[in-house]
């Protein structure tokens, strides 16, 4: 899958663009927070899956790991060997202590010096830009449900900042920019809804 090139300030035009039909203001710290909370929504249906070789230095069943408290450890494959993939994979039994970043590994023989672990986690997407990431993880596909979420979640605030009348247009009111909200997260959640009825994606291979 080919990098998906968006970023927080590309999300928060698209957004801006949603917006530009009401008569509110909406200041660039209300939209990059829409972002962050559908994003942050996103990631309760779908998530960052990656596979990761951490080679042991230590003999020992705890193993300290260059993953983030954030990810979820799914599997460990240990040993594995590059040249020629155990077959079936010796999956391991594991605990993952997030605080320390460490597997521990359960069960069987301890993890010798130069054994390599394959270890299959996930973590939560992340947008360029947003929240001091570096890269965006989802899918270019996923950017308009998205900018709908976002665009619905910075009315909704807005609607609760301010207590007079919010145009649409002229003749407009904030009943009319409640509707098209209500569509906006209308589309969003029928994304949501997709990924909660579909497999999980492959895994993507990062270097420690």
């Amino acid at each position: 899958m080919a990098p998906n090139p968006a970023t927080l300030t590309s999300l928060r035009t698209e957004v801006r663009d949603l917006l530009s039909g009401t008569s509110a203001q909406f200041a660039d710290a209300q939209v990059n927070q829409a972002i962050l909370q559908a994003l942050r929504e996103f990631n309760t249906v779908t998530r960052y899956r990656q596979l990761l070789s951490h080679t042991v230095t230590i003999a020992k069943r705890e193993q300290v790991v260059a993953l983030a408290r954030s990810d979820v450890v799914e599997r460990v494959w240990l040993p594995f060997t590059a040249a020629a993939p155990e077959d079936p994979p010796n999956d391991r039994p594991f605990d993952y202590w997030p605080d320390q970043v460490t597997i521990y590994i359960k069960g069987g023989t301890t993890p010798a010096v130069g054994d390599v672990a394959r270890v299959f986690y996930n973590s939560p997407h992340t947008l360029n830009g947003l929240e001091a990431a570096t890269a965006t993880t989802f899918g270019t596909d996923d950017n308009g449900a998205l900018v709908y979420g976002a665009a619905a979640d910075a009315v909704n605030a807005k609607r609760r900042e301010i207590s007079q009348l919010v145009t649409l247009h002229p003749g407009g009111t904030d009943r009319d920019l409640l509707a098209l909200a209500k569509v906006w997260r209308a589309n969003f959640q029928a994304r949501l809804d997709a990924y909660k009825n579909r497999p999980a994606g492959g895994w993507i291979e990062v270097t420690p």
